[in-house]
């Protein structure tokens, strides 16, 4: 939420203040010298358990689990890492 704006201002009318919008975001990171393929595994460990999922929050109706962000396997100073974000839709009942 942007401090100093009303959900109004943002969302354009009050009937849309009960949706509700988050982004979750997953650093990966591995020292284990492998060329990289624990955190491949690892990524797709995620894509399969949170792509195309049902999620439940109380109160909530989630309309939408969406990957926006798998990014690429990188090696840094000697660690392996990667991050993967998903957006996530809701709207509260």
């Amino acid at each position: 939420m942007v401090v100093g704006v009303s959900d109004d201002e943002i969302m354009g009318t009050s009937a849309d203040v009960n949706l509700r919008e988050i982004e979750i975001q997953v650093s990966l990171f591995s020292e284990k010298q492998d060329g990289g393929e624990e955190i491949a595994l690892i990524t797709e460990v995620f894509t399969e358990v949170f792509d195309w999922t049902m999620l439940v929050v109380a109160e909530y109706k989630v309309y939408k689990v969406q990957r926006t962000v798998i990014g690429a396997i990188i090696y840094v100073d000697e660690i392996w890492q990667s991050n993967i974000s998903y957006e996530i839709g809701m709207q509260k009942e």
